[in-house]
């Protein structure tokens, strides 16, 4: 939990439409988060999960290209 509560008083200092990150940061606690925050969540619920979570497809897949772009050497 402590990365969760790290990022998350980050995610306070900035406003954004959309919420982008990865399954990492799946629990509901920080979806809630960046719904009070009147963002949109846009995270990939993990595979086990019993109820799978919308995401906005497109965008995801945006955030894996950013990811892939700033992660080479």
């Amino acid at each position: 939990m402590v990365i969760y509560l790290k990022h998350q008083n980050l995610i306070e200092k900035f406003k954004a439409d959309k919420g982008i990150a990865d399954k990492t940061y799946y629990r509901n606690a920080f979806i809630e988060h960046i719904s009070e925050q009147k963002s949109t969540p846009v995270i990939l619920s993990k595979r086990n999960r019993k109820i799978l979570r919308y995401y906005d497809t497109p965008m995801y897949k945006k955030r894996h290209l950013i990811e892939y772009f700033l992660n080479r050497n």
